[in-house]
């Protein structure tokens, strides 16, 4: 996921997650929000497998903070407009993981 996101990050014109940047266009209650929210919903889902399987003590509780540091750092990285945030995110992830897996 982080490989992924330091890749997209990277990318010329990169401008974000368009899942996030269409949701934050639309109303809470419109198609498109209820769309990005089962997006992030499955996403989440898969994630939270893997933690799973993975042996974490928590997995919903891994699979959340991950995504939150995925969309933070699909966010930021178009505000900053600094690749170095998707590195910061997946160290962040290490982190979270490691503790999980003790």
């Amino acid at each position: 996921m982080f490989d992924a996101l330091t890749g997209a990050c990277r990318r010329e014109g990169y401008h974000g997650c368009a899942f996030i940047n269409t949701a934050a266009e639309s109303s809470a209650a419109g198609p498109v929000h209820v769309r990005t929210v089962e997006h992030k919903t499955v996403v989440r889902a898969w994630v939270t497998e893997l933690a799973r399987q993975a042996g974490a003590a928590d997995p919903e509780l891994l699979a959340r903070q991950l995504t939150l540091l995925l969309d933070g750092g699909l966010a930021a990285g178009v505000l900053d407009g600094d690749p170095v945030i998707a590195d910061a995110a997946q160290r962040s992830a290490r982190t979270l993981v490691d503790d999980a897996l003790r």
